[in-house]
């Protein structure tokens, strides 16, 4: 599977991004690259529910090699999109909590839409309280 991204709901304001424990990052670049033209031509800012519950494995064992920091950033620079609504990453590690906390203290204001849920349902819960037409697709 490694990386898909679906609407989460019918207005098209939240996506899902669902993981694969093994992904490639030239994965994750389409997948960046396809969000980015969601959100650039999107009429407000859009939401997105991020399931890592399958855990996840970097590419290269490990997120401090060049290749991984540098996709990082590329990560951090879509988030100052003025599309960029809020996210909320479900089944995160300690270990991504603590990155997470570790770039939060780098740019205080880069990453304060992100949340924490552990399960899609708390996640779209998340996305309820900040999209007013929020409403999951039928299951």
């Amino acid at each position: 599977m490694g990386i898909e991204l679906y609407w989460d709901n019918n207005d098209q304001t939240v996506m899902l991004c669902e993981v694969d424990r093994h992904w490639t990052w030239e994965e994750m670049d389409a997948l960046l690259d396809k969000i980015k033209r969601v959100t650039d031509k999107a009429p407000q800012p859009l939401g997105a529910i991020l399931d890592l519950t399958q855990g996840v494995h970097f590419p290269g064992g490990s997120f401090l090699t060049p290749s991984a920091l540098a996709h990082a950033r590329k990560m951090l620079k879509m988030g100052e999109s003025e599309q960029q609504g809020p996210v909320a990453v479900v089944g995160a590690s300690p270990l991504i909590k603590t990155v997470y906390s570790t770039l939060q203290k780098m740019d205080k204001s880069g990453l304060n839409n992100v949340s924490f849920a552990n399960t899609v349902e708390e996640a779209r819960a998340i996305m309820r309280a900040n999209h007013y037409r929020y409403q999951p697709q039928p299951t």
